[in-house]
């Protein structure tokens, strides 16, 4: 089941998002082999208090690119891109994956409410330039 939901943070604008799980995957096409950066505009979708604070390992086509700290709110999250990875993705035909792993917490145990899903964090877009 694929739902995108859309959320009007306090700067206003708008978002569309999707909950990550413990492993997300996103598939890229068509990059540039220039790409020096992949850029996440990500929210820990405001945890509770009682909750590990989250954290993504982002790994493009197994590379990992690094590990971060989510805060609330939706917020840029930028890692640098391999020179050597880009020539790759650049080249390839077929789509490159972009992993996410995600610690995650479940509403219906942290909260008693009927959301049972268990949640990683708020993925609004990526951008790779």
């Amino acid at each position: 089941q694929s739902s995108l939901l859309e959320e009007t943070p306090q700067s206003g604008e708008p978002v569309t998002f999707r909950w990550s799980r413990e492993e997300s995957r996103i598939a890229i096409l068509n990059t540039s082999a220039n790409a020096q950066a992949l850029t996440l505009w990500m929210s820990d979708g405001d945890r509770p208090d009682n909750v590990i604070p989250a954290r993504v390992a982002v790994y493009l086509d197994e590379v990992l690119l690094g590990d971060v700290a989510i805060t609330n709110g939706f917020h840029p999250y930028t890692f640098s891109i391999p020179p050597s990875l880009a020539s790759v993705m650049a080249e390839r035909r077929e789509t490159t994956s972009l992993t996410l792993l995600t610690n995650t917490w479940n509403p219906s145990r942290v909260l008693s409410v009927p959301d049972n899903r268990d949640l990683g964090v708020m993925v609004d877009r990526v951008e790779i330039q």
